[in-house]
């Protein structure tokens, strides 16, 4: 799963893992602790801790909370 997240420093950014509370120990390795946080259906750039699929998302502030692209044409529009 991806996630969009916003930091206490209000820096942005792509962080992979399969749970919330992995989301949280990632986030504390990265000393980048989190303010919010929302999934995406893709990542987006900056990927934090880069997994096996690119940045494909290249509108995280529109599409995060979504489960699927929010675009009639996924990343085409």
């Amino acid at each position: 799963m991806h996630y969009w997240c916003q930091f206490i420093d209000d820096s942005k950014g792509t962080i992979n893992a399969d749970s919330i509370e992995q989301l949280h120990e990632v986030a504390a390795k990265l000393k980048k602790p989190i303010k919010h946080w929302w999934p995406l259906p893709y990542p987006a750039s900056p990927q934090l801790n880069p997994g096996n699929c690119p940045p494909f998302c290249f509108t995280p502030e529109r599409c995060k909370g979504h489960s699927s692209c929010p675009r009639n044409y996924a990343c085409s529009e």
